[in-house]
């Protein structure tokens, strides 16, 4: 049987496959003891379920806690959970896959759990499973380097409106406007690119243009 084509998902259907996961997790008598395990999420996921700046989106991509990152013992029935949710609700074996790992250093994964948990932004919570927003600063300053970024394959329309979300969110919470500079050169990992400044002036233009207001300093 070939695997299901990777639709898009929206909010119900993300929230159908997530209880349905959360009740795979209770099957597995590790999970269950260490229960809940905690998970952070940023992209797609978070424009479709929090920022609401997106309808649809294929993926959630996750990281895991750092007391699990290196521990089979939990992330192997996760993964197994997984796919049991994608067999039975006929959705992509892909629909949730830990690609955030691929770009987190054991440092940051560390730090970006501990902002998670301040910040307490909840998308989900189960008996077995919570899912928090990744510290959404965090999430903006990677969505600037991966849309100027050299060389990248990148959906650029899509990207700049989940930045424009967030940069709408922090400016909101903050009420005020924005330093460029410090988006434009900090950040968690040492092996980014940093944006030009001809980069954040189009990004400054497209947040006018959407919000008729202001965004940075």
């Amino acid at each position: 049987m070939s695997e299901p084509a990777s639709e898009p998902l929206d909010f119900n259907a993300f929230q159908k496959a997530l209880k349905t996961l959360d009740e795979e997790l209770g099957k597995f008598e590790f999970i269950v003891a260490f229960a809940p395990i905690k998970l952070i999420t940023a992209g797609g996921f978070l424009a479709v379920n929090y920022l609401k700046n997106r309808d649809t989106t294929k993926d959630m991509n996750y990281l895991l806690d750092p007391e699990w990152a290196t521990d089979e013992d939990i992330k192997k029935p996760l993964e197994q959970a997984i796919l049991r949710v994608s067999k039975r609700l006929q959705i992509s074996e892909q629909w949730a896959t830990e690609d955030m790992s691929l770009y987190v250093t054991k440092e940051t994964r560390i730090h970006l759990f501990r902002k998670a948990q301040k910040q307490n932004i909840i998308l989900f919570r189960g008996d077995h499973l919570i899912i928090l927003a990744a510290p959404i600063k965090w999430a903006l300053k990677r969505k600037i380097r991966w849309m100027f970024a050299p060389g990248r394959n990148r959906m650029v329309e899509v990207d700049m409106g989940d930045l424009l979300a967030m940069l709408k969110w922090i400016r909101d919470r903050k009420g005020g406007l924005l330093n460029r500079e410090h988006l434009r050169t900090q950040s968690v990992n040492s092996f980014d690119v940093v944006p030009d400044a001809a980069g954040m002036e189009q990004i400054a233009a497209a947040y006018r243009e959407r919000y008729r207001e202001e965004i940075f300093a």
